[in-house]
């Protein structure tokens, strides 16, 4: 008789006992604590558009050197995160077919398959790397969107699949929602979920721990793994005492998520349910603000000390014309307001104290990106990898890998997020992972 069951997830484990949809949502509420170690967390920061110009971006070291004293001027507002900040340069896009068309492949190491004429009708061939980790883990991950427009593959970084995007949920108030229910249950209430949480993981313990002697070694070693993550959930329930409770989204009056005037409040407040959510279960998350083309964007938000009457797109293409001037102060104010929108994420993350002496921004690793390289070109492609990753990730330093394929990157996260691929996306294109050591 074959006992033998490949490919073990959490989910798949806990919906085959009999623990199904309706509990599974329960798993992504139990706050962080000491009782157990923290686990690794993913989350992908995407802004508008192409990458600044290497000019703006090298920080003037040699590949594998510490990163200066002072960081290139649009990454400034990242000073205080130096430590945790690995800089990624050179590498090449090998699939996009130039401009637009990156940011289909940015995730995917995928080539875009076009259905119209238009240049963003497209989607990409591939599962994106962040839904690939989500997948391996057995979780849902958080997919957010601030102006993200229309959907078309101009639009989506995230795919399931070939020609499979993913829709961002692009109101911060219903992404609340639908991460964290109600949050205003009764005590009674509280407590019966909680009861009721610690019932289901008790039985789910219970069963995996009979299954496992059922299985060969290199299964059982796999349960094994799944068991330890049902046992730490059940230990950081006995330490919390409760659900988790986040702090609900208060928008000021008139806020409308699909207008541009509120695009800064609605990517805080889109970065706030995020850091909730990662902090109350969630392992794997993103957030893309506006898209690849970036028309809809005019930063005329003066209480954000920007205000230029043109839009993102067309900053980035008077920059790449004339750069000097006017149009090299707008484009550098624009990436700076950007690279502070991320500086608001990393300082949510460093807030969450996992329990264990760790912050939430200790275990996760927040990959920034763009959608493709200065001038719509598919390198020189620069990225940038924040965080700890629970030990994983190195920072405080550059790396340059000149014609690298980016696929390469996609490889290397995934074995930072603990997983065996020695390839991402397509097999042809990529060489392998990265020496990010």
């Amino acid at each position: 008789m074959n006992t033998r069951m490949p490919n073990i997830r959490r989910r798949t484990l806990l919906q085959g006992l009999g623990l199904g949809a309706g509990v599974l949502p329960f798993l992504r509420h139990i706050p962080s604590a000491a009782a157990a170690p923290a686990p690794k967390r993913l989350v992908v920061f995407f802004t508008p558009n192409e990458s600044i110009d290497k000019a703006h971006w090298d920080p003037g070291v040699a590949s594998g050197a510490a990163l200066p004293a002072a960081l290139p001027t649009v990454f400034s507002p990242l000073l205080p995160y130096k430590s945790k900040l690995l800089m990624v340069g050179d590498l090449d896009d090998k699939l996009a077919d130039g401009g637009h068309g990156g940011i289909g492949s940015m995730l995917t190491g995928r080539m875009n398959q076009s259905f119209g004429s238009d240049v963003y009708d497209f989607w990409s061939t591939g599962i994106s790397v962040d839904q690939h980790i989500a997948q391996q883990w057995g979780t849902t991950p958080l997919t957010l969107g601030a102006l993200p427009s229309a959907n078309n593959g101009g639009s989506r970084i995230s795919y399931t699949g070939p020609a499979l995007p993913v829709s961002p949920y692009e109101d911060p108030l219903v992404a609340f929602e639908k991460v964290f229910g109600d949050p205003d249950l009764s005590d009674e209430d509280k407590a019966k979920r909680a009861a009721q949480q610690a019932m289901v993981l008790d039985s789910a313990a219970l069963q995996l721990g009979r299954i496992k002697g059922k299985l060969p070694q290199v299964d059982a070693a796999k349960l094994e793994h799944h068991l330890e993550g049902v046992l730490a959930l059940r230990a950081k329930l006995d330490a919390a005492g409760a659900t988790c409770a986040p702090n609900p989204l208060v928008p000021g009056g008139g806020y409308d998520y699909k207008k541009n005037a509120y695009l800064p409040q609605t990517v805080r407040m889109q970065i706030d349910v995020l850091v909730q959510a990662l902090a109350c279960g969630t392992r794997v998350g993103s957030l893309q603000i506006g898209n690849t083309g970036a028309s809809n964007i005019t930063p005329v938000w003066p209480s954000e000390g920007i205000d230029i009457g043109i839009t993102a797109h067309n900053i980035s293409h008077n920059y790449n014309d004339q750069p000097s001037g006017a149009d090299k102060s707008n484009r550098e104010a624009l990436e700076i307001w950007y690279v502070k929108q991320l500086a608001y994420l990393l300082d949510g993350l460093a807030s969450v104290d996992e329990g264990d002496g760790t912050t939430l921004l200790d275990n996760t690793v927040v990959l920034w990106t763009k959608g493709f390289a200065t001038k719509h070109k598919n390198d020189p492609l620069f990225y940038m990898l924040i965080g700890g990753g629970g030990g994983a990730l190195d920072g405080g330093r550059y790396l340059s890998f000149p014609g690298k394929p980016h696929n390469n990157l996609l490889a290397s996260l995934c074995q930072m997020m603990d997983l065996d691929d020695e390839k991402f996306g397509d097999p042809a294109v990529c060489t392998g992972a990265l020496d990010l050591g």
